[in-house]
């Protein structure tokens, strides 16, 4: 769109008709017409285009600075009218109707800015804010030329992390993920506490092989394989080691969807990669951040969960039957509980005045289950240290876990116990339960199955004492150090 330069007005297209009205006017005269006569013909002709809009006048400015802008365009809203402003910022557009107008200003570089004004106002000024310009993000990929993320065929999805916390509270990284990229899909093994889950990006990429992703952590891969060495063959179901890193040390999260990732990671990131960027301290005052989590583990009405057990009574021929859930329920040991998990995290970051960016943290964890054998304690911590010093960036960062977790290891659960039990032993040890519990079962573990009062059963005893669980502990040390140079950029 073309606009005349502020301060040049064009002669208006009424001119013509008022020199034609003076020569009428003149040759009346000459012709002894009356004056009123010819007075009234002149108000008719004439008034119509003596009657004129108003302009409106004014400066757009920085409005950081207020130096005048040079080159930014003021239009009309609603119209094709506009002008740009000269060199001392000023804008001028005249013969404007009605009583208002809405202004629009931009300006490459700038935001946009819209202001109702009167019709006459010659004083208006504009102020446009400083705007950066959004660019396509760039990939780095394994061929031979940059190209544009929009234009490349796998799909790179970017997760910022405190973000999204503040929209859920999963309860590890494989849930937050799958609740928050599209196409990422967790398999649950089990619902055993500190058990891990399998992760999929876009389903199964094969009938035979592995369809986990391949996982790093600040550029280092780790192994959260079913069969990986780390895996604690103790348990049914092992855990996994994402889980070991406390959601919020991680700031950001990239996943590789498509097949392509080969190019940068190798054949066996043929079902994707996913990134994991831990947080590091930032230049300026320490910040501190101090979280606490709790909830809740149960058992929506366990006793229609579970079928009722049938048994034939060897001396009478009939038909017994027993809801082992409901009549431990009655007898006032209910198998099944409510779990208490709890969470404490604490971290600082920030910088010295040497230059050394730091970020420290550390976790508290303690995971129940909905039975009494099932629970876990862990302490993390984690500290990422990074010193600048002229091209070059040296940083370590350590990370260590210790848990402990108590369940029936490789043994059947409490679960099978109750499908499977049998209403003719009611009045044994096991109480209907398919396996029996120990003949020393009033002292195993160190707890007595009876109250001090002898007057009550303990709760939640009998599924203890029957499946006898196991602890397993783990410890793991993380520890990576670099030293690498920053490039310009260019």
């Amino acid at each position: 769109m073309w606009y005349p330069r502020s301060g040049h007005t064009q002669t208006p297209k009424s001119t013509s008709r008022i020199r034609a009205v003076r020569a009428l006017a003149a040759r009346g005269f000459a012709h002894g017409v009356p004056f009123p006569l010819i007075l009234a013909v002149l108000v008719l002709l004439a008034g119509p285009a003596s009657v004129r809009g108003q302009a409106v006048a004014g400066t757009v400015v920085d409005a950081n600075t207020l130096q005048p802008l040079v080159g930014a365009e003021v239009v009309i809203e609603g119209t094709q009218r506009g002008t740009l402003t000269d060199g001392g910022g000023r804008f001028r557009l005249e013969d404007l109707p009605g009583t208002q107008a809405t202004l629009r200003a931009e300006m490459l570089g700038f935001g946009t800015v819209t202001q109702t004004v009167q019709v006459g106002d010659t004083n208006i000024r504009l102020e446009l804010s400083a705007q950066a310009i959004s660019l396509d993000e760039i990939v780095v990929t394994g061929q031979a030329r940059e190209i544009e993320k929009r234009a490349i065929g796998t799909v790179v999805a970017s997760l910022s992390v405190p973000e999204q916390l503040n929209r859920q509270a999963p309860v590890n990284i494989n849930q937050f993920m799958a609740t928050a990229v599209p196409g990422v899909r967790i398999r649950n093994s089990g619902g055993e506490i500190g058990a891990g889950q399998r992760l999929k990006i876009r389903g199964a990429g094969s009938l035979s092989l592995g369809s986990e992703p391949i996982f790093f952590v600040d550029g280092v891969r780790i192994d959260s394989r079913e069969n990986a060495p780390a895996a604690n063959r103790q348990q049914r179901t092992p855990p996994s080691r994402l889980n070991d890193l406390p959601i919020d040390d991680i700031e950001r999260i990239e996943i590789i969807k498509g097949p392509a990732a080969a190019t940068l990671y190798g054949t066996e990131a043929g079902n994707g990669v996913v990134n994991i960027i831990t947080k590091r301290g930032t230049t300026g005052a320490p910040r501190f951040n101090v979280q606490v989590r709790t909830g809740g583990n149960f058992l929506w009405n366990p006793e229609n969960v579970f079928p009722v057990v049938w048994a034939r009574d060897p001396d009478t021929d009939q038909l017994m039957s027993l809801n082992i859930v409901q009549s431990e329920q009655d007898r006032g040991t209910p198998i099944f509980r409510t779990g208490r998990p709890m969470s404490v995290y604490a971290s600082a970051g920030g910088s010295t005045r040497d230059g050394i960016r730091y970020y420290l943290s550390g976790s508290a964890d303690r995971d129940e289950g909905i039975v009494s054998y099932h629970w876990l304690n862990r302490l993390t911590g984690r500290s990422n240290l990074s010193y600048t010093a002229g091209p070059f960036e040296v940083g370590l960062r350590l990370g260590i876990i210790h848990q402990t977790t108590h369940n029936e290891g490789v043994q059947q659960p409490i679960t099978g116990d109750i499908i499977y039990g049998d209403p003719r032993k009611l009045n044994t040890r096991s109480r209907g339960l398919y396996r029996e519990a120990p003949e020393d079962m009033e002292t195993i573990d160190g707890e007595e199955t009876i109250r001090s009062d002898q007057s009550q059963p303990q709760p939640h005893a009998l599924a203890r004492h029957v499946v006898q669980p196991q602890d397993h502990r783990r410890i793991r040390l993380q520890q990576r150090s670099f030293v690498q140079l920053l490039a310009p950029y260019g």
